[in-house]
């Protein structure tokens, strides 16, 4: 029986062909043999011998090996930073959270504060408003006063103003309230001196006057103070100051509020010359 033995790659081939070089040599037909063996196709056994040996690969490299400690450093550091990441989320969605409250209190803010100025005009405008009517109402109280205590003054400087103003005239004639005719009398004749006066002047009693209302006329024109004229301007004014405020105006005063005063017009010159004249027949 024929004994198998595993080929151990341990034959020198140079050596072979050396030798087999060398008795070709010696022979004088090696040279056409070993032109012959050369042209001759190896076997395949020969080629698996000839053919270089097929790379071997390379081991794996041992798996990587960590100690406890190194686990628990590795472990510690990932703890570390998920805590940084969580800690910077966290305050990323609170102040994000922060914001929406603070612009959201922003707006209710302003609308408040909206609220709170419409409330404000609201109530100044009411405060001007009840200030107007307060005053208008102590007015109506104080002026009829007002008007009986100082109605005489009043009256002497308007006539002295007409006076001075119309120095050369011929005849002013002044009519005032019949209580008023005595006390301004004996002050005439002083006040055409001091006014320089050249012509006559005459008192002319009128119940439709009230204290301090007087109607002073000459040959051209006149001029008329009555209380209810002043009231009127003062409710003017006041509803002018009013309206710069934007303020609805205050109503009108009442018409019983307002003392009682002389309303017809300047009557003309003949007849002013006539009543005139009787009340001069009369006081000489």
């Amino acid at each position: 029986m024929a004994t198998v033995r595993k080929f151990m790659f341990e034959n020198d081939f140079d050596a072979v062909a050396g030798a087999a070089a060398g008795s070709a040599s010696a022979r004088p037909d090696a040279p056409a043999e070993a032109a012959a063996k050369s042209s001759a196709k190896p076997s395949a056994k020969e080629a698996a011998q000839a053919a270089p040996p097929e790379p071997v690969e390379p081991p794996p490299p041992p798996e990587p090996t960590f100690s406890e400690a190194e686990l628990k450093a590795a472990a510690a550091k990932a703890r570390a930073e998920g805590q940084r990441s969580g800690e910077a989320k966290g305050r990323a969605a609170a102040a994000a959270e922060a914001e929406q409250r603070s612009a959201a209190a922003l707006e209710s803010i302003a609308g408040q504060i909206a609220a709170l100025q419409a409330g404000l005009a609201h109530d100044r405008a009411a405060i001007l408003a009840d200030a107007s009517a307060l005053a208008l109402a102590i007015l109506r109280k104080m002026l009829p006063e007002f008007s009986r205590r100082g109605g005489i003054a009043e009256i002497e400087a308007a006539l002295e103003q007409c006076l001075r103003d119309q120095r050369h005239e011929a005849r002013l004639v002044a009519r005032v309230a019949p209580d008023l005719v005595p006390l301004l009398e004996p002050g005439l004749t002083a006040l055409s001196a001091k006014t320089a006066f050249e012509g006559r002047l005459f008192l002319i009693p009128d119940d439709r006057l009230g204290p301090a209302d007087c109607a002073i006329e000459w040959a051209d024109g006149g001029l008329e103070r009555h209380a209810d004229a002043l009231w009127g301007e003062i409710a003017a004014a006041l509803d002018r100051c009013l309206s710069l405020q934007g303020v609805a105006p205050s109503p009108p005063p009442e018409a019983a509020a307002a003392p009682a005063s002389r309303t017809d017009e300047v009557e003309p010159a003949g007849n002013l010359a006539a009543a005139s004249d009787a009340e001069a027949m009369r006081s000489e």
